[in-house]
């Protein structure tokens, strides 16, 4: 009875990794740039630690890792949502690359955190011009004051 079970088990989970085998490489490309994102924001607050001693202490924090986690449990249910409905649903548009878009929306908005992880607080001039048209994140590590740090430090330590 029990291998009959196992059986039953293992042909119902083959079948589902056999139907859904085509989401598997946008799954991928979205976790390789989720990887990156949390290597990026890893050498910024390690950054942030060396440059701001007394306000962050620079350690890997394990909420941000099971944030990463659900959002990529929540990232495979869209995927293949999405490979479902270009599949089975929208069959008269002859292919609509729906998976495709999905995780191109997602690695884009990934590029924009990782060159966010990068270009903060760093005084390179490309960094600069970065920072003109990306958000700061070093306010996100440490806390919302960080930003009068910064204008006091510009300032030579003169509150505004």
């Amino acid at each position: 009875m029990q291998t009959l079970i196992s059986k039953w088990l293992f042909g119902i989970v083959g079948g589902l990794l056999a139907l859904f085998e085509q989401t598997v490489p946008f799954i991928l490309i979205c976790l390789f740039a989720m990887i990156v994102d949390c290597y990026t924001a890893f050498h910024l607050s390690r950054r942030l630690s060396r440059k701001y001693p007394e306000k962050y202490d620079g350690k890997f924090r394990s909420v941000f890792a099971k944030r990463k986690w659900h959002d990529l449990k929540q990232l495979s249910g869209v995927i293949v949502l999405l490979w479902m409905l270009d599949t089975y649903v929208f069959t008269m548009f002859d292919g609509l690359y729906l998976p495709h878009l999905g995780a191109g929306v997602y690695c884009f908005i990934e590029l924009s955190s990782i060159l966010e992880n990068i270009s903060t607080e760093s005084d390179a001039t490309w960094a600069k011009a970065l920072q003109r048209v990306l958000a700061s994140k070093a306010e996100r590590h440490i806390d919302p004051a960080f930003s009068q740090l910064i204008n006091d430090k510009k300032n030579n330590g003169t509150p505004h």
